[in-house]
């Protein structure tokens, strides 16, 4: 999305076609989707593209993957399409360079942690924990960066706000003065599943699931779980009640029902409790809020999900926006402007202040319908 404090990042490898290997894994593109592809990792931060392949007959190991020539050394029929955005690119890839992403909220991971996630997922959705975490700060119009945990370790970016530690099972000790450095000052800390479980060679921590984190949140892990997620075969139905201090209401838990088993001592503030129908798992701690200075650390031993998540976010941080419709995110620029992007196969509806997209000149004004795959790129006007 954006990386390390700065705000951008160059996307390595992307394609003009499918994805796959011996065979494809998608779909070939429409006009609206692969415009989306580019235009979306423009908004989310990335400064430059750089394609795998140019041609199918010889420079790729893959030959049915998207290429802007044929077999024959021919364009492609979709050529038109790059040319388009070539042209785009060019008239305000300046614009682009110039206004990175402002970032006001960041997500801890880095490649150790990712990797680690894949090879030790815990649950069969594990992986999903940080583009989860991303998406629900996009839902809420929130500029997020990337933080991986060297640069953690050398303090949290004075603009951040909002910092959210879940799906990094390889963040060190190194890092924790700085969280609670980051809490101490009025920073909102949401520390959840899988953090803090390894090094980074993949050897489990001796003192427990993410025992280096237990201090600073006032809340042990002793144990995890799977519980199934509603609509699993089985019919199963776990979810979170949150206390009236949190707006009560319920919660079900998401990601194969991931429980992480909460300890916490007498400085952290039970806010969530499992409802189960089973005893020994009936009302136990599943979220926790810990004070320090004048920030908080949210723990959660469960994970709420893409449709609860973003609203958690904004209580925990104090934000008054609403999150957006599933699907669409929102990515504010250092100019004032903003990306707004529909990654549904279908219209919707979204409120916008007055502005104009500045990639087609479309002037929009409260209620605004977007279509299929549409990326808007507004000034405010």
């Amino acid at each position: 999305r954006c990386a390390g404090g700065r705000n951008r990042f160059l996307v390595a490898e992307t394609r003009i076609g499918v994805t796959g290997n011996v065979r494809m894994h998608d779909p070939f593109p429409s006009r609206a989707e692969f415009r989306l592809w580019m235009w979306g990792m423009a908004g989310f931060g990335a400064e430059g593209l750089v394609y795998w392949s140019g041609t199918r007959w010889h420079a790729g190991h893959w030959p049915h993957w998207g290429a802007m020539l044929g077999f024959d050394g021919r364009p492609e029929p979709d050529t038109a399409w790059i040319a388009e955005l070539g042209e785009e690119f060019a008239r305000l890839g300046p614009a682009l360079r110039a206004a990175p992403v402002a970032a006001t909220a960041a997500v801890v991971t880095d490649h150790d942690g990712r990797n680690a996630l894949e090879v030790y997922p815990h649950v069969p959705s594990g992986p999903r924990l940080v583009p989860e975490a991303f998406d629900a700060l996009h839902r809420l119009g929130t500029g997020a960066d990337a933080l991986d945990t060297r640069r953690l370790a050398r303090g949290v970016p004075d603009s951040v706000r909002l910092l959210l530690v879940a799906g990094a099972p390889t963040l060190g000790d190194a890092a924790v003065p700085a969280l609670e450095a980051f809490v101490a000052r009025g920073g909102a800390l949401l520390v959840g599943p899988v953090a803090g479980y390894q090094a980074a060679d993949g050897v489990f921590r001796r003192d427990g699931l993410g025992g280096g984190l237990a201090a600073l949140c006032g809340t042990r892990t002793t144990s995890l779980r799977r519980m199934g997620v509603v609509g699993d075969p089985e019919g199963a139905r776990h979810v979170a009640r949150w206390s009236e201090s949190w707006g009560g209401g319920e919660t079900p838990l998401a990601l194969d029902g991931l429980l992480e088993l909460l300890d916490p001592g007498p400085e952290a503030e039970v806010v969530a409790r499992l409802l189960h129908a089973e005893p020994v798992l009936a009302d136990r701690p599943v979220a926790t809020l810990r004070r320090i200075g004048r920030g908080a650390v949210l723990r959660l031993g469960i994970w709420p999900g893409e449709d609860a998540l973003p609203s958690l976010l904004a209580r925990l941080a104090g934000l008054e926006a609403a999150p957006l419709a599933p699907d669409v995110r929102a990515v504010p620029r250092a100019d004032g402007s903003r990306f707004v992007m529909n990654f549904r196969r279908t219209a919707v509806t979204v409120p916008l202040a007055a502005a104009t997209d500045r990639i087609a000149g479309r002037a929009v004004d409260g209620p605004t319908e977007l279509q299929p795959h549409e990326v808007l790129w507004l000034a405010p006007t």
